[in-house]
């Protein structure tokens, strides 16, 4: 039993290098037009950057954001994590190690960060552009919104505003964070049911980025 135990942590380094390697979607075109989309990363985790309106999707009313003018520049960066990570870490150096190995070996409740952001975003070693035909976007906005834990008339629930002092909100989210469920892993999941090249699963930043 204890050996195991002790070959857990082993096994779970083996998956994390390997498994963002197996490609999924494998055959998927490269497309030089369609729907923008962006996924960007930080040090430790990845976000998704969609547009604030594009077709039916409107996400200003969906999260009732006001944001004004509702043009082609505005965009929302949305990502999903553990709650009190997020909620209680404004920068790197708020970050504790028993806040981190709580989140990450005990399953946590979530939340979905949303960041309004102002374009044109162009292209940078830490944001990706993905062109999305319009029945991928939709089925990357419906993975978006079934992200968010909604009352019963349907609407997102805030938590939280302006945490990190960039105009971001907070949302209950749908899900637990933990080792096997993390920011990145969610980026992936995303990515991968819209039909984009990715890889197998990744709980890391490296794993997401490398087939953009």
């Amino acid at each position: 039993m204890l050996k195991a135990i002790a070959l857990l942590p082993v096994l779970y380094v083996a998956a994390a290098v390997t498994l963002p390697l197996i490609p999924v979607n494998r055959d998927a075109p490269l497309s030089e037009a369609g729907i923008t989309v962006f996924v960007q990363s930080g040090r430790y985790h990845t976000e998704l950057v969609v547009p604030l309106q594009e077709g039916d999707w409107r996400w200003d009313e969906r999260l009732g954001l006001d944001i004004a003018p509702p043009d082609s520049t505005v965009w929302l960066a949305m990502a999903w994590g553990d709650s009190a990570f997020y909620l209680n870490t404004p920068t790197v150096a708020d970050i504790s190690w028993p806040l981190a190995l709580r989140a990450l070996f005990w399953p946590t409740r979530s939340v979905m960060q949303v960041r309004p952001m102002r374009g044109p975003l162009a292209e940078r070693d830490y944001r990706r552009r993905v062109h999305l035909t319009t029945p991928q976007y939709d089925r990357l906005a419906g993975f978006l919104a079934r992200s968010f834990l909604t009352d019963s008339s349907g609407a997102a629930i805030p938590v939280a505003a302006d945490v990190h002092g960039s105009g971001d909100r907070f949302y209950r989210a749908r899900g637990t964070y933990s080792l096997f469920s993390t920011c990145n892993s969610w980026t992936n999941a995303a990515l991968r049911q819209t039909g984009v090249r990715t890889g197998l699963w990744s709980p890391l930043v490296w794993g997401v980025m490398r087939h953009r």
